[in-house]
């Protein structure tokens, strides 16, 4: 028998919901983020259960997670799950509808990129932020200067 999951992740714990074949609740909770009650959670075998979680700002380190306890993941859409299942949201119903979607084969799966590749897009936001930063303080020290009618030469900003 096939098991699907969905889990509802927050910084410090997850909502999860286990439905069998037929879509029967077979365990749903609250729990620590932890690889421990992940597995109190997924009790049943690992081949025969998959999982699923939202796209969302901490989603890298409870995928890792749950790959590395053997399980496979799916990495779905949150807006389009939104559009699917309605704008009431509730830990319960997210993660209920997560598992309900994957189960029916209806999931949004959003592509999970190698290590690799995360790695290189997060130097490159890196990088993104600091020019921001160094564009912000050119512009305070400018406005600082000529509020204090200093005037200076355009070239001081030039980049080596």
């Amino acid at each position: 028998m096939k098991f699907y999951a969905g889990i509802d992740i927050h910084k410090d714990s997850f909502f999860g919901t286990v439905l069998d074949e037929s879509g029967e609740v077979v365990e749903q909770g609250n729990f620590p983020n932890t690889k421990e009650a992940l597995q109190r959670l997924l009790f049943m075998p690992r081949k025969d259960t998959q999982i699923t979680i939202e796209a969302c700002g901490m989603w890298r380190g409870f995928y890792k997670m749950i790959k590395e306890a053997g399980y496979d993941a799916f990495l779905a859409d949150p807006r389009k799950v939104k559009d699917i299942a309605g704008k009431k949201k509730t830990d319960r119903r997210d993660s209920r509808i997560l598992a309900d979607l994957l189960r029916t084969g209806y999931l949004p799966i959003v592509y999970i990129p190698d290590e690799e590749i995360i790695n290189m897009r997060n130097i490159g936001r890196h990088r993104i932020r600091l020019v921001h930063m160094r564009s912000a303080l050119k512009c305070r020290i400018k406005w600082t200067l000529l509020r204090s009618g200093i005037k200076y030469k355009k070239t001081i900003w030039v980049s080596v």
